[in-house]
């Protein structure tokens, strides 16, 4: 059948446009071979039928999770332009908040490397916890079996009363979004940029009084500029911010203003932006984006 997608990109179109220079092509380094080329934004971060259900006939069927992921795209796209990408303050409704928040954690449940995960997960936990939801071992048909439903989620809400979503992914979805403790927030570089990563969203990690190790917040950066954020809330325990790029004052809630979010973007030094690369490089499995071409 005509028309059916095959190249599926798990880094948004619309994400990589904004790291590219003003003839359409971005700086791609290649983490593996190490290797650094220009590129457009239809030729990297895809994987041939990465998302296509091979259980059903080669049709619109088959690739229902890479439609239904471009609606969804096309949804934050419009969110995004509203003022994250050039407003120092803005609004948005507490339903836009959570549709953000959804979408960032399904960035990396997405992605080519929870691919590869599921598709080579095996041993006793396969055996112990996700046998019990997929009882022919197919791991990569359970974890497109679970997106496709995710993707038709604008909240975490929604996935969490769906008959159709496995339990433990609803826990990594929870996880992930913060549930009802967590909110957005957006950052600002000064000069330095940021770099895009297949690894995304980052997560950064921090302690509490005992030593226990919890989220802090995500990031996904948004342009070379401005980056995303899901700042995670502990009420009951009194966390250690020290170990943050981002100082405390960055962890306060924003204000409500007639029922919508207030959205004060705050600016980050250059180095913290250069700690946030080096530390996105650490753990970038495929590839490194750059509008520059720096990527030291």
């Amino acid at each position: 059948m005509k028309n059916i997608p095959i190249k599926h990109h798990y880094i948004p179109q619309f994400i990589l446009k904004n790291f590219c220079d003003e003839d359409g092509f971005l700086w791609y380094k290649d983490v593996q071979s190490d290797t650094v080329e220009n590129f457009t934004t239809k030729d990297i971060y895809f994987e041939d039928n990465l998302y296509r259900d091979a259980r059903k006939a080669r049709d619109k069927d088959s690739v229902e999770i890479e439609l239904e992921l471009s609606k969804y795209e096309n949804e934050i796209s419009k969110i995004l332009s509203a003022g994250f990408y050039s407003e120092k303050k803005f609004c948005i409704t507490p339903g836009e908040q959570e549709v953000i928040k959804l979408f960032i954690a399904i960035m990396g449940f997405r992605s080519k490397r929870a691919s590869e995960y599921f598709k080579n997960t095996n041993g006793d936990l396969a055996k112990d916890y996700y046998i019990k939801f997929q009882n022919d071992e197919d791991y990569d048909y359970f974890w497109k079996r679970n997106l496709k439903e995710i993707v038709k989620c604008r909240s975490y809400m929604e996935v969490m009363t769906s008959s159709d979503i496995d339990n433990p992914v609803k826990g990594f979805m929870l996880r992930d979004t913060g549930g009802i403790n967590s909110f957005i927030r957006v950052v600002e570089s000064e000069n330095e940029e940021f770099l895009l990563s297949d690894a995304l969203p980052f997560v950064m990690c921090g302690n509490d009084q005992n030593g226990l190790e919890l989220v802090m917040y995500e990031a996904f950066p948004i342009s070379p500029k401005r980056a995303l954020l899901i700042i995670y809330q502990y009420p009951f325990l009194n966390i250690l911010y020290h170990d943050s790029i981002l100082s405390k004052g960055f962890f306060a809630e924003p204000a409500m203003a007639d029922g919508n979010i207030e959205l004060y973007v705050k600016t980050i030094k250059d180095k913290k932006v250069t700690e946030f690369n080096r530390q996105l490089k650490e753990i970038t499995q495929f590839g490194l984006v750059s509008r520059t071409g720096k990527f030291n």
